[in-house]
């Protein structure tokens, strides 16, 4: 059952920087599936993978265990965050399974970082993260 009260171990995350992971992850999400309606997140099974950095008004990790519901209270997807941090922050999955109605859809099974994110940033970005993606797609 959801628990939107609880924030698990992201609960180091301010108001700002949580509805700011929020709004990346869900515009992230479109590049995997489109799913109609409202959909709200469940923190309370997050857990810290890693990485951390402070932003805003909190600190943020790469997180496993996000689940997210739509409006009848389905799981529709459920994975782990990753983020970039220059001078933006930019936040995507690292890891993402989906769910429409008891069917699995495929999501993001291979970690790194992906071209669609890649794409956006900028060319010393992607020399500075160069050999941390070829890590990943070799």
């Amino acid at each position: 059952m959801a628990d939107f009260n609880n924030y698990g171990y992201s609960q180091t995350m301010g108001p700002l920087l949580r509805a700011e992971v929020e709004r990346q992850l869900l515009f992230d999400l479109e590049n995997y599936y489109k799913f109609e309606g409202p959909l709200r997140f469940d923190w309370s099974e997050s857990c810290i993978e890693g990485k951390h950095a402070n932003y805003l008004d909190g600190s943020l990790d790469n997180y496993s265990g996000i689940s997210i519901l739509n409006e009848k209270m389905e799981l529709v997807a459920d994975g782990w965050m990753d983020f970039i941090l220059t001078d933006k922050l930019i936040i995507y999955w690292e890891f993402i399974d989906l769910y429409t109605g008891n069917v699995s859809v495929k999501g993001k099974d291979e970690p790194g970082i992906p071209t669609h994110i890649w794409n956006r940033l900028t060319t010393q970005e992607q020399a500075r993260l160069k050999q941390q993606r070829l890590e990943y797609y070799q």
